[in-house]
């Protein structure tokens, strides 16, 4: 049997560098079974899955091993074909303990449910073919007799000595690597742009600022009034959530949604926003507000819950908009839908924001519950010099109609293109060319 650690050991790490500093050119590589707990809780299968999945990381590795410790040893494993590979897997043994390979002369350990490897090569177009050939086999692998049973492989490289050659932190980050949060990725190779430390340092940073504004409930709301085509009047405001920085300076929290996504935020988020919108409009009996639902959001039961009983306690509904994005509608439908009835019935509004922006087609317009739809700015900023923004924006305000909903262009940045929506007779507009977002409400 495999002996795995819950925990990489002092030893461990130390063997880690000495071999980093034997190669002193390369690349580790973790390999993370990421499905180790759902086996365990379903087929008690985790240790056997590490087992199959090191035979495959030595099947092939395998491959890679000449005398000759250069980058021209690791090219045989390119003239392989995928279906020499696939047959390895009717050759696995269905067994829980993984033989050794004592030809293979690179640094190989297991800690719990993650495999590490010290690899000496240097182009990284190579380590990703590794990696290919090994998320292939992984895949692809069939336990003949537990049908529940599959492997689920993430996997994750850092050069060194080029980024770095500390063993402890090259292993930090490879398990940062692997459990990111920000794609759906196999691979994920550290490399100071796409994933860079600094950046997650500064973006927690940032997130932190948010979480201490909800926390001591110190956020505002920024109103960007909708300006109506025929009164040229404020149709309603558009709530824009606004937090002091470090230096009490109230700033736009746009660019840290997805962040908050990622982490789990998101759903603090809309909850507060719509508890703030809702209370604002208890307040003022006059007004009519938009407030944005993230994707996330959208598909949260309990946020649902909330809203019903927000709903129910205050007589709210009818001036209240719930701005979702036309991407949510993608992979959703059903969902959303259902979310979107259940609201409407209290007589609740939904626009869709940044249409075109997504796959949703002219017909499926059609079908959807909305009441406003919203024009992508990319549309709207070009009106005046692209022809087809034009006639984009003109069918879509001739569709609108048809279906019973309004539309309203964002990013309307000066009068030129004002006119030109005016001219198309779109329904409302917002953007720089009328009056900004502000945490104190204009007067029509």
């Amino acid at each position: 049997m495999l002996e795995l650690e819950d925990k990489i050991s002092i030893t461990t790490i130390s063997s880690l560098q000495l071999k980093i500093d034997e190669v002193k050119a390369g690349y580790c590589v973790a390999f993370k079974l990421l499905n180790y707990d759902e086996l365990n809780a379903t087929v008690n299968s985790n240790i056997k899955a590490i087992s199959i999945l090191d035979q495959i990381i030595q099947e092939v590795c395998g491959e890679l091993i000449t005398s000759d410790k250069s980058d021209k040893c690791f090219r045989a494993i390119s003239d392989r074909s995928i279906d020499s590979y696939l047959a390895v897997l009717t050759s696995l043994p269905n067994e829980t303990t993984a033989k050794p390979n004592v030809n293979i002369p690179i640094y190989k350990t297991i800690v719990s449910n993650t495999l590490l490897l010290v690899l000496p090569i240097k182009k990284p177009q190579l380590v990703r073919e590794v990696a290919l050939k090994i998320h292939l086999l992984s895949q692809l692998y069939v336990e003949n007799s537990q049908a529940e049973f599959y492997i689920n492989c993430g996997i994750a490289s850092m050069a060194f000595p080029k980024i770095g050659r500390e063993a402890q932190t090259i292993y930090r980050i490879l398990n940062w690597l692997l459990s990111y949060q920000g794609d759906q990725l196999y691979y994920r190779e550290y490399d100071n742009k796409q994933y860079n430390i600094e950046y997650v340092k500064g973006a927690n940073r940032q997130l932190n600022l948010l979480r201490k504004a909800l926390l001591n409930k110190n956020m505002v709301f920024a109103y960007q009034p909708v300006i109506d085509r025929k009164t040229m009047g404020i149709s309603y405001y558009e709530c824009l959530l606004r937090i002091p920085d470090a230096n009490n300076n109230l700033i736009s929290v746009g660019s840290l949604i997805p962040e908050a996504e990622k982490k789990g935020l998101i759903f603090i988020i809309d909850q507060i926003v719509l508890e703030m919108a809702v209370q604002e409009l208890v307040v003022n009996k006059d007004l009519r507000l938009a407030v944005n639902i993230s994707n996330i959001g959208i598909l949260d039961p309990p946020l649902l819950a909330i809203a019903e009983k927000l709903l129910q306690a205050y007589d709210v509904a009818e001036r209240l908009i719930i701005e979702i994005t036309e991407t949510t509608f993608n992979n959703n439908y059903a969902q959303i839908s259902s979310f979107m009835l259940k609201l409407r019935r209290f007589g609740c509004k939904f626009a869709l924001d940044d249409f075109g922006s997504g796959f949703t087609s002219f017909d499926q317009l059609q079908n959807l519950p909305i009441d406003i739809i919203k024009i992508d700015g990319s549309y709207v900023r070009n009106i005046t010099s692209n022809a087809q923004s034009q006639d984009f924006i003109a069918r879509l305000i001739k569709i609108s109609e048809e279906v019973g909903a309004i539309t309203v262009a964002e990013f309307v940045e000066n009068g030129e293109i004002a006119k030109s929506l005016i001219d198309l007779k779109v329904d409302g507009m917002q953007g720089d060319f009328f009056p900004p977002a502000l945490t104190n409400k204009m007067k029509d």
